[in-house]
């Protein structure tokens, strides 16, 4: 009794982690989000609600995202999906789903989404936050979902059962169909509406199925064979990537060595009815409408391209093909660390090295020669697509994701063989088993989360942030805004998150603008200008009264003055007449249309600085030391530049004032410089201890002014007067003021 619950624990290990997996993810994906899910359920409600299939499209799809409106639908792909799941519908007012359909207004703004580099524009559609869980399509859609995860759960079963077949001596079947339930672009897509769960599953049982047919002597007409060739026609109803199993009919045919010639192309005539009849149907019926066999002018096509854009296009549809088989979410648009797919690419590279190494448990030639047809087929057609259009989805290649992870698994035993000890066999399965469970179980928290969590705060008590009193146009405030580190580098990326209250409803999406600049707005080194409220919850679904958070990524510029304050200049601009609203700061209305919250500190990445030309050691007050200067006269000597090179010791309350001031010789001052450090842009009580400032000024000489005999005075001052200055020796400098003698 316990060998035999042992066993069934074993069989159904994978399949109950995939269920725990994939049950886990769905609270973290919402609806839209999962690929072409809208276009998907548009099509099977067009089925529930007129009881028939949709027609060759007149319009065919433009764009990432297509308008989605009752009737019909431009979706178009073979039926069977579709007519299955019309069943969960049939019984419900779906109509509200078409008024939640609000595409990411970054597609007006002719922007992508795929390649962004932050988390503010990763989702297809705007997430309204009206999808009650009450609202009947709302419930649909869950139904059609765990429909996905049951026929998800059949294919890892099916996985179980190749397993078996390939390595019956039970040490490694049960690998493959971890590795599926580990995937986790696979346990994303599985809590997704859409044809891909149903042709997986189709075309994993037909995997196992061939594998059996081909270690077995059939009769003529054997019901096995029968249900095979069934099985081809629902998947080929399912989508057109099931081709790849009708080459698998002629091989099964051909490895029957006791049937004679004759009754093998009896049963190629009857596969050839069965799969022509039942699963081409609706191809015939495209060729008889429209002569497009496979409906792929529905597609969205690539323009014309040179063919060296063609190749290098190509090269990148690939590598993102690859990232999203492995490790992918929403519309293959959230991506995990590059690191990742290198260590899937590292040890898929040592599965199919180790093919090249002798065995003595080498599966049967049908077997090896079924999984690599079936990888090489649906890898050609995967080319073609690549080739034609610009959809790099990683999930086109999960027909035959078990025969590859089959193997793969396959040249990890090879490898595994020919290790010295036990402890580094283990630590091969455990180097590739461990790190992939370990991002399975982290990316809806760590990938999928961030980028689809609501903006909306519901307890707005519960947030810190630094309150402002800014009001832009008649009813958008900004109520804070918090920036968790003020201590920046050139080349840092800042995190501004930003807090907004409407007190209506508003018309349209706002535009933000943020300027990051110095004290002078002038000096800007950066502008970004994304969606009020972020492309995920822009102003058009803003309610009254809520409190929306908004996260920002500003890059600050390798070559950004530093160091330096730096300060966020905001407008709000109307992109239907192009023109920034009113702002009132504190009551005060803004003529320049701008507010600024502020500053940050933002240091050089290199505090390495040259000695001065001429150093010194002053000490002011024991909180700064002027360490050098450096002195450059004009070509026409009618100009002077004073380099101050300053050091923090402590850290300071005051602002302080630095004079450098020019005299004569009857201590009469000629020229002179009062101004707060690097132009003010970098205040003594922003200073913090070890910073090493240089501060430049320039001193205009009068005209004829004789150069004998001036002294160049150098100090610093507050509203109690000039700071005391003590040289090295510690001796008190008289009149706070450091004299230097020039010579012209």
């Amino acid at each position: 009794m316990r060998s035999y619950w042992l066993e069934f624990a074993r069989n159904y290990l994978a399949i109950i982690v995939f269920l725990i997996l994939a049950f886990y993810y769905r609270p973290f994906i919402p609806v839209f989000e999962t690929p072409d899910e809208p276009s998907h359920f548009s099509v099977i409600k067009y089925i529930a609600d007129s009881s028939q299939i949709p027609e060759f499209p007149n319009q065919f799809r433009e764009g990432p995202v297509p308008i989605i409106e009752p009737g019909q639908p431009e979706y178009y792909a073979p039926p069977l999906y579709y007519m299955i799941t019309s069943f969960f519908v049939a019984d419900q007012d779906t109509d509200a789903f078409f008024d939640q359909l609000h595409p990411n207004p970054d597609f007006d703004r002719h922007r992508g989404i795929n390649f962004a580099d932050n988390y503010s524009s990763k989702n297809m559609y705007i997430h309204t936050a009206v999808n009650q869980p009450e609202a009947a399509w709302v419930n649909t859609f869950e139904r059609i979902r765990l429909f996905s995860i049951f026929l998800s759960a059949t294919a890892v079963f099916a996985a179980v059962l190749i397993g078996k077949e390939l390595w019956p001596e039970g040490k490694w079947y049960l690998v493959p169909a971890l590795l599926l339930a580990f995937n986790s672009s696979f346990l994303y897509i599985s809590n997704g509406i859409s044809n891909d769960p149903l042709l997986i599953a189709l075309c994993s049982w037909l995997t196992y199925l061939a594998i059996v047919l081909l270690k077995k002597e059939l009769n003529p007409v054997d019901l096995r064979f029968v249900i095979f060739t069934i099985l081809i026609s629902f998947a080929l109803l399912t989508k057109q990537t099931a081709v790849i199993f009708i080459p698998v009919v002629l091989l099964v045919i051909r490895e029957q060595k006791s049937w004679t010639i004759s009754q093998k192309w009896q049963s190629i005539i009857m596969s050839g009815l069965i799969i022509g009849l039942l699963g081409g149907s609706w191809y015939w019926f495209n060729i008889i409408e429209t002569g497009d066999l496979a409906a792929l002018s529905t597609h969205r096509l690539l323009p014309e391209m040179a063919l060296s854009q063609s190749v290098q296009f190509f090269v990148q549809q690939l590598w993102g093909t690859f990232k999203s088989y492995w490790a992918s979410y929403g519309w293959a648009t959230i991506f995990v660390e590059n690191g990742w797919y290198l260590f899937f690419a590292s040890f898929s590279v040592v599965g199919l090295l180790g093919w090249f190494l002798p065995t003595n448990q080498s599966w049967a030639k049908e077997s090896k020669n079924l999984l690599w047809g079936l990888i090489l087929l649906n890898g050609l057609l995967m080319a073609f697509w690549l080739w034609r259009t610009a959809a790099p989805y990683g999930r086109l290649l999960y027909p035959t994701i078990i025969p590859f992870f089959c193997i793969l698994v396959e040249g990890w035993r090879r490898v595994y063989e020919r290790l010295p000890s036990h402890w580094m066999q283990n630590g091969l399965v455990g180097l590739i088993a461990l790190p992939i469970l370990l991002l399975a179980l982290s990316a809806p928290t760590r990938y999928i989360s961030p980028a689809f969590a609501s903006p909306l705060i519901s307890n707005p008590s519960s947030v810190a942030f630094q309150p402002t009193k800014m009001q832009f146009g008649e009813s958008i405030e900004l109520a804070g805004y918090s920036l968790p580190d003020r201590n920046h580098k050139v080349g840092d990326s800042i995190h501004l998150t930003l807090y907004w209250k409407t007190s209506e409803q508003i018309e349209g999406n706002q535009l933000l603008n943020i300027q990051t600049s110095l004290l002078n707005i002038e000096e800007t080194v950066s502008t970004i200008e994304p969606w009020l409220g972020s492309a995920r919850y822009p102003t058009s679904v803003w309610q009254p009264g809520s409190l929306v958070r908004q996260e920002l990524v500003i890059q600050v510029d390798e070559t950004a003055v530093a160091p330096a304050l730096y300060w966020f200049n905001l407008s709000v601009r109307d992109p239907q007449n192009n023109k920034p609203l009113s702002v009132i700061v504190d009551g005060i209305s803004q003529d320049n249309r701008i507010s600024r919250i502020g500053p940050i500190r933002i240091q050089p990445s290199n505090t390495r600085i040259d000695p001065p030309a001429n150093e010194v050691a002053y000490i002011f007050s024991d909180e700064i030391q002027l360490n050098g200067f450096e002195l450059d006269w004009g070509n026409d000597q009618s100009e002077l530049e004073v380099e101050l090179h300053w050091e923090s010791l402590a850290s300071m309350d005051s602002a302080y004032t630095v004079f450098v001031h020019l005299i004569d010789s009857n201590q009469q001052i000629v020229a002179q410089s009062d101004k707060k450090p690097r132009d003010g842009n970098y205040p003594t009580h922003w200073w913090i201890p070890g910073d090493v400032i240089i501060d430049t000024h320039h001193l205009q000489l009068p005209n004829n002014e004789i150069l004998d005999g001036l002294t160049l005075l150098i100090g610093m001052y507050d509203a109690n007067g000039r700071l005391s200055i003590r040289d090295e020796l510690g001796n008190e400098i008289p009149q706070g003021a450091i004299p230097i003698p020039l010579t012209p």
